[in-house]
């Protein structure tokens, strides 16, 4: 019975360990007034991930839109600790192709992507597109370029530096499911003669 309670309270403590440690390297930012908002995240393969909360009223209409407004909020180091470049092309089939992100937080450099390449493709990994329709749903991929998606209060749109085949940071139910599953573990390993 001891033996029992002390591997679940370790479960629990893993669980949230890696509750923390997958959100640890996230950090937020707000910009802009108004009473709509939409999030705008960029994870890197480094597994650095910058979040963007953008109030509006009007002005951003479109995931393009969103990036041009954390682009242009973050351009220089005169709005605080952290800038952002973005290096992108209008594709006319695809809308807004991301190639390069560069993220410069406290004299920190967070850079993935290759200026010039579709996608800022490096053979392996290129800025995936993620959109959620809440913050409480689930990440999906992208069906349409960033400059055909339309956006509305609530939205979140994600570049993730990946294969593609990855979500963006996990949401916390994706974390529940971690510890529910070591609990389930631990109960049938102790149950065993």
């Amino acid at each position: 019975m001891v033996r029992r309670a002390i591997l679940s309270v370790l479960t629990v403590g893993l669980a949230l360990g890696l509750a923390n440690s997958a959100q640890a390297s996230l950090k937020e930012f707000s910009t802009g007034t108004g009473s709509s908002q939409a999030d705008l995240l960029f994870q890197f393969s480094d597994g650095a991930a910058y979040e963007f909360h953008v109030s509006y009223d009007s002005g951003i209409s479109t995931g393009a839109d969103l990036l041009d407004a954390v682009g242009n909020a973050f351009a220089s180091s005169a709005s605080g600790p952290v800038t952002v470049t973005l290096t992108h092309i209008i594709d006319p089939t695809y809308g807004y192709d991301l190639q390069q992100v560069t993220i410069v937080d406290n004299g920190v450099t967070h850079q993935d992507g290759i200026a010039g390449s579709s996608g800022g493709w490096d053979g392996s990994n290129y800025w995936a597109y993620w959109n959620r329709d809440t913050a409480s749903s689930p990440w999906g991929y992208a069906s349409t370029g960033a400059s055909f998606r339309t956006i509305a209060n609530g939205n979140g749109d994600a570049w993730y530096y990946s294969d593609g085949s990855t979500l963006p940071i996990p949401e916390p139910a994706s974390l529940a499911l971690l510890g529910l599953s070591g609990l389930v573990l631990v109960g049938r390993r102790s149950r065993r003669p």
